[in-house]
């Protein structure tokens, strides 16, 4: 899943076109103008449901991205990283927070959170 600002910062800086060559279990290979690159992603079945080798894709390396046209005006984003890299594991952090550990979670797995005021409890 791509968070919303992660997706807009792409979006709003330089992207380059590439063409999807193909997909082996988690690992996306595309071509560059210039060269190939291969991107580790854990929902290569969601990216074959909307794209197939051959297809031009978006790639935004500073913001982690690879968006594929759907022919409906939108883009499929994707999460990506370096297949080259070494593996760091996806956080495991609950999507909504409900104690100060799960905030705790979020900061040691992802660097940080952004949470709605809302689920603050004010005493």
């Amino acid at each position: 899943m791509v968070h919303y600002i992660q997706a807009r910062l792409a979006w709003e800086h330089p992207r380059e076109w590439a063409v999807l060559e193909g997909v082996h279990e988690q690992v996306i290979t595309v071509r560059f103008s210039d060269r190939s690159a291969r991107y580790r992603n854990h929902e290569v079945e969601a990216l074959l449901d909307i794209a197939e080798p051959g297809t031009s894709v978006l790639v935004s390396e500073r913001y982690g991205t690879l968006s594929v046209p759907t022919g409906r005006g939108t883009l499929g984003c994707f999460c990506i990283a370096d297949a080259d890299e070494p593996w760091r594991g996806c956080s495991v952090a609950p999507w909504d927070p409900v104690s100060h550990e799960d905030l705790i979670d979020r900061l040691e797995d992802r660097g940080g959170f952004s949470i709605s005021g809302a689920l603050l409890a004010l005493d």
